[in-house]
């Protein structure tokens, strides 16, 4: 699963997917809702099925280490379970 978390400013993806095919179908899906193109990437860990479509991603990637995880992985958990109750990760 990939998130998108849109601002005023800026948007960003959460994870850059397993594949350029997969970062390709997320860039669909978004012009499809028409959203822009996340302006940054973010890795929440650096597992194949997170990081093997960072290549195809359009703006700037950062990656998340450590002791950073830990700040991450309760912003994820946050944004899966918005996602699994139809709420939008910005709102």
């Amino acid at each position: 699963m990939l998130g998108y978390i849109r601002g005023e400013r800026y948007s960003l993806a959460v994870d850059a997917g397993n594949s350029r095919r997969h970062v390709e179908k997320f860039y669909a899906a978004l012009d499809a809702a028409e959203l822009r193109r996340p302006d940054f990437t973010v890795l929440t860990h650096w597992h194949w099925d997170q990081t093997f479509g960072l290549h195809a991603v359009d703006g700037a990637a950062i990656g998340v280490r450590g002791h950073e995880r830990n700040a991450m992985q309760g912003f994820t958990l946050e944004v899966e379970r918005r996602s699994h109750a139809g709420t939008p990760a910005d709102g």
